[in-house]
């Protein structure tokens, strides 16, 4: 037993390699924010993603980034704003969520009055 489990590892380490393909809190994307304090927002990664890809693989790996088009505020900081989808040779092999880097508020009524109304 002892023999077959050194000869799957060393055909893991041999074969594969750990490649990260997105970073915790790697910006990724901006949205649009209306009716909010600020006009856009960034979204990041929620967390890190690592994967064991064959060797001379890495070349294959895509990032499929899908964001929503427009944010209504309040947005408020970890709320998911989109999802990357991990793709090896155009297959799916992982995704992570994209949340909102920090809170945005809504505007006050008169603000949101003037801005509408009387832009210029």
């Amino acid at each position: 037993r002892w023999g077959d489990s050194v000869k799957l590892l060393s055909f893991g380490f041999n074969c594969f390699d750990l490649k990260e393909v997105v970073k915790e809190e790697e910006t990724l994307g901006s949205i649009v924010v209306e009716e909010g304090t600020e006009q856009n927002i960034e979204a990041v990664a929620q967390s890190a993603v690592e994967l064991a890809i064959p060797r001379g693989s890495a070349e294959f790996l895509e990032r499929e980034i899908i964001l929503e088009k427009k944010l209504i505020a309040p947005v408020y900081k970890s709320q998911q704003v989109g999802q990357v989808n991990i793709l090896l040779d155009g297959k799916p092999v992982g995704s992570v969520k994209l949340v909102a880097d920090r809170d945005i508020a809504k505007l006050p009524p008169y603000e949101l009055f003037l801005r509408r109304n009387f832009k210029g």
